[in-house]
């Protein structure tokens, strides 16, 4: 089933934070990404009915199997093309902003392909889900947890809801 950039950045979120803490809620979500409760609260629920991920009793969140195989292949996207633009010369975190971009509209036989010549050409891709440079972007800026915003649409949402953009 196509999943939309929105739920695969919650996703990709989700993922990175159970990687962190087995005990995730949805509080943390709205703490890393910096979204409303509401907002949190109505992906939680499509990412719930999608089979993506279960909420406990408790409300715990835990990825599905399928919900780990997705998340992991956006990780992947991103931590590749991560790689990609930084092997480029592209810094750290312009890289790390686009590829942010880029994972959620190349299609996999482009992104195959641009393993296959990244790997052809001796480049050694980050092995999941530990080694990768999206966790912690340089120049990025830390959250009120200290954890590290790594897409460029959370932090521009941020920025509008605290008045900074139009």
């Amino acid at each position: 089933m196509p999943i939309h950039e929105s739920r695969e950045m919650y996703l990709e979120t989700i993922y990175i934070l159970s990687r962190k803490t087995a005990k995730l809620r949805a509080v943390n979500i709205v703490d890393y990404m910096g979204f409303s409760k509401p907002s949190v609260s109505r992906a939680i629920g499509i990412l719930r009915r999608g089979g993506y991920i279960t909420v406990d009793e408790n409300g715990f969140i835990t990825l599905t199997a399928s919900g780990k195989a997705t998340a992991e292949h956006i990780y992947e996207r991103h931590t590749v093309l991560t790689e990609m633009l930084l092997g480029l010369g592209v810094d750290k975190e312009t890289a790390v902003n686009d590829a942010c971009r880029m994972e959620h509209y190349i299609s996999d036989k482009s992104f195959d392909a641009i393993k296959r010549h990244l790997s052809k050409n001796g480049v050694i891709l980050p092995a999941l889900p530990h080694d990768s440079t999206i966790d912690e972007p340089v120049g990025a800026s830390a959250g009120s947890d200290g954890s590290v915003e790594h897409h460029t649409e959370i932090k521009t949402a941020k920025a509008k809801r605290a008045g900074k953009t139009k």
